[in-house]
């Protein structure tokens, strides 16, 4: 990019785009910069230097339309002067601190482009991973996790559709916040859990230590304290707040334990869908909304279904290609 006086104008008069302000502080770095800088704070000096020889020797210039042109040019001058002095005082220094700062910058991102990684978590799977602040994400099955590679210098943003746990690190001046596609999660620095699959219209998050809050860009402003636990409603907006004696509940799934409490029963199949990578077929209205509860640290699906056969009056049986067939047992 060619830099002219036209854009460093800009940048100084804070008309310039963030990629623009960027080119500037990069070329300011340059041999061809630093002579710019140079000529223009000499010149500047120079014209302050002749406006007080001129009023100390009161000189006389020939002549009238003469003195009007040069006194014109000097008070512009002069205003410049103030402009290119402040770029002196915050330039100059940055250019020789640029060797400590390319590692800053380096390390942060703060003057490239954001680039994101995706990871899709397949059903029967679980993953964890470790981002740049050091934060600690737990990823469940069937979940797609959207981060940058390098976070920004004021944020730390990043998207779910799925579940997952967050162990973040805290940093007051630079939020953490998850999106949820509408609704988002924002932290300093905690460890709570997310239930958002997109397909699902209840969001879930639950509080292990910190502080979080669930908002929106509407009305939505929830602050959860530890051992809460939030259910907003995508389709209406609303939401409630539980106080929950154990969260491990909520978060077993992370040691492949599972718990349901007053769960539908559309709801815990869907969570060993993604479990274990099954499917169930032929399930009736009139059992779908039937809730359970249940607790199982069993591994195999056989096993787990068998429980909940033992707790209601549903039958499942085995079909081709890892499907079950849901009835009523007479």
């Amino acid at each position: 990019m060619n830099i002219t006086e036209e854009i460093i104008d800009k940048v100084l008069s804070n008309k310039a785009t963030k990629e623009e302000a960027q080119n500037v502080s990069r070329w300011f770095a340059t041999t061809k910069g630093q002579e710019f800088l140079s000529h223009k704070i000499n010149k500047e000096a120079y014209l302050d230097e002749l406006l007080d020889i001129l009023d100390i020797h009161n000189e006389e210039i020939p002549s009238e339309r003469m003195k009007e042109r040069f006194i014109e040019s000097i008070i512009v001058n002069k205003k410049k002067s103030r402009r290119w002095k402040w770029i002196a005082a915050v330039a100059i220094p940055f250019i020789f601190m640029a060797a400590t700062l390319g590692y800053v910058v380096n390390q942060t991102g703060i003057l490239e482009p954001t680039e994101y990684a995706e990871l899709n978590v397949p059903y029967g799977e679980q993953m964890r991973i470790i981002l740049q602040d050091g934060s600690i994400v737990h990823l469940n099955s069937g979940t797609k996790f959207r981060y940058p590679k390098k976070f920004e210098l004021t944020s730390r943003n990043v998207a779910l559709n799925g579940e997952a746990y967050f162990e973040v690190n805290k940093e007051r001046f630079r939020p953490f916040r998850v999106n949820l596609n509408g609704i988002y999660v924002e932290v300093t620095g905690t460890k709570f859990n997310v239930k958002a699959y997109g397909q699902d219209k209840l969001v879930n998050v639950c509080l292990d230590e910190g502080s979080v809050a669930l908002k929106n860009d509407l009305s939505v402003n929830a602050v959860l304290k530890p051992k809460e636990y939030i259910i907003y409603n995508r389709l209406s907006g609303k939401y409630s707040v539980e106080k929950m004696q154990d969260t491990q509940s909520v978060t077993a799934w992370r040691t492949s334990s599972l718990n349901f409490y007053k769960t539908p029963l559309k709801d815990i199949l869907n969570t060993l869908t993604r479990q274990y990578g099954v499917s169930f077929t032929n399930i009736t209205n009139d059992v779908q909304n039937v809730r359970f509860t249940i607790s199982t640290s069993k591994r195999h699906i056989e096993d787990i279904l068998k429980d909940l056969e033992y707790v209601s009056s549903i039958k499942f049986t085995m079909q081709d290609n890892d499907a079950y067939k849901v009835s009523t047992a007479k």
